[in-house]
């Protein structure tokens, strides 16, 4: 298997499991007052995105018969988004403010975003930083839009 197709596979778990927990977290941090809520959300949110990225990884890879293992693939995906979730909860397991722990979450996500996006825009032969800047635009907008929202309907 060629280890480009396994980062390729890790980038793109890791990028969708930290935007997806990391936009429930902000928009939590705006309503809730206790961090182990924000924690129990995000973590379910990332344990069932990881399912479902698990699954729907062996089944594009089943569908295309790529040269790489399904199995092997859909795992990486899988076990990166969960690891996403966990980055992101991360803070709120040591800060008891929602909204303290929030920048915290907001330094480490949009960081580790970068790097991800700066990995899987070399793999595809452009830019680094250009993708590393638009995966942190993305993740800034849905972390945004997530506490934005929150906000008029509480």
């Amino acid at each position: 298997m060629n280890k480009y197709h396994s980062l390729r596979d890790a980038t793109i778990g890791l990028s969708d499991g930290l935007i997806i927990p990391f936009a429930l977290a902000t928009g939590m941090s705006n309503v809730v007052m206790s961090s182990p809520t924000v924690i129990t959300a995000c973590l379910t949110a990332a344990m069932a995105g990881a399912v479902t990225m698990t699954f729907g990884g062996y089944m594009e890879g089943k569908k295309y018969n790529t040269s790489a293992s399904p199995l092997r693939s859909a795992l990486i995906i899988g076990l990166s988004y969960a690891l996403g979730g966990l980055l992101t909860t991360l803070p709120y397991h040591f800060i008891d403010i929602p909204r303290d722990a929030l920048r915290w979450s907001a330094f480490l996500t949009l960081s580790v975003l970068f790097l991800t996006g700066y990995a899987d825009n070399i793999l595809h032969g452009g830019k680094g930083w250009q993708g590393g800047l638009r995966t942190v635009i993305t993740g800034a907008v849905a972390g945004i839009a997530a506490f934005l929202i929150s906000g008029v309907f509480t």
